[in-house]
């Protein structure tokens, strides 16, 4: 809940570079939003064929209380 990423959401340059994409692009990659950048990850780890037979989960920690919380199960 604290990633380090959001610290360029003022920088849509570096951020459109990180993320090989267009800076009208960028609002798909959730960085405001952990849980679903966490989902957005888990589906494209979950569509590399490179990796077959991987069970992929995602979970957001919180990093003010400590709790995980599960945005994907496996």
């Amino acid at each position: 809940t604290d990633c380090g990423i959001t610290r360029l959401v003022g920088q849509p340059e570096l951020l459109s570079a990180y993320f090989e994409v267009d800076e009208n692009r960028l609002a798909e990659q959730a960085v405001n939003d952990p849980r679903a950048a966490v989902a957005l990850d888990v589906a494209a780890l979950r569509a590399e064929t490179s990796v077959p037979g991987v069970s992929v989960s995602g979970l957001v920690y919180d990093v003010a209380t400590g709790l995980l919380e599960t945005i994907v199960r496996p």
